[in-house]
């Protein structure tokens, strides 16, 4: 069973551990959890916090760390739903929040994960597409949690489009995000962009059928077109590389295209 969790919590530094104001569950079945605890002390609390997430709390139905504990330990309880899976955004502190409620990690009900998958590293391996809007609520633990579910359904689905719909989305956010345009492409004519996807379609062969032979990512790959490794951004997901592949070599048909037509 999915669970897609976000907290609320103060961070102080090094000076304090970091503190839980309040918890959102929400698992893939539709079921949600929300809490608020009664043992963090307001003034620990950063003008920020204050302002985005005190005013979202209310008073009403505040439980100690101990009751909440109880509580999300009922609510992904592995004999009723099966093995819990947890997501988060971001999720660094979240877990340790999360964990720290039943003591050390070590202390985790039986059968929970160690660990939390982040659903921007999710985003990240696929490309980082633009993510659906969050309408309202932003800050307030249930609310955020509720927008986690969304952004995973939206990548999982993204993840598992056509590769020409992949290649074509790739190729799109070449040209927004990293501004090679159609005249930036213009200017490399020596066969650049077929170069760069001959790397990123071998780094590709390599992780699925040669993975003794990985390569060092902070050394360039022979045939490796441009001076800078700064543009080059394997991924660990094979897929990701042969999409990044198929971009630049569209990249590279339409740019001969162009050239063909200036004739």
């Amino acid at each position: 069973m999915k669970y897609f969790l976000d907290t609320e919590f103060i961070e102080s530094g090094r000076a304090k551990p970091v503190t839980l104001i309040s918890i959102g569950i929400v698992a893939e079945d539709g079921r949600s959890l929300y809490a608020v605890s009664s043992e963090f002390n307001p003034d620990d609390a950063n003008d920020w916090v204050k302002e985005n997430v005190f005013k979202q709390l209310g008073t009403d139905n505040r439980c100690t760390i101990a009751e909440i504990a109880e509580a999300v330990k009922e609510f992904c309880n592995p004999t009723l739903h099966g093995k819990p899976e947890f997501w988060g955004y971001y999720a660094d502190y979240d877990w340790v929040v999360f964990c720290q409620m039943f003591g050390k990690m070590i202390d985790l009900p039986d059968r929970f994960p160690m660990y939390c998958n982040d659903i921007k590293q999710f985003a990240k391996n696929v490309g980082n597409p633009k993510l659906p809007e969050q309408e309202k609520g932003e800050h307030n633990a249930i609310s955020d949690a509720s927008w986690n579910k969304l952004a995973y359904e939206f990548l999982d689905k993204y993840s598992q489009q056509s590769g020409a719909f992949l290649i074509d989305a790739e190729r799109q956010r070449q040209i927004d995000v990293e501004g090679w345009t159609p005249d930036h492409d213009d200017d490399l004519f020596k066969g650049e962009l077929a170069a760069a996807a001959v790397c990123y379609a071998d780094e590709a062969f390599v992780q699925s059928y040669e993975p003794w032979s990985r390569r060092n990512d902070a050394i360039a790959p022979h045939g490796w077109p441009f001076d800078s490794l700064e543009f080059w951004k394997p991924s660990d997901n094979p897929i990701r590389n042969l999409v990044k592949a198929g971009a630049l070599i569209a990249a590279e048909i339409d740019r001969l295209q162009r050239a063909k037509d200036k004739e």
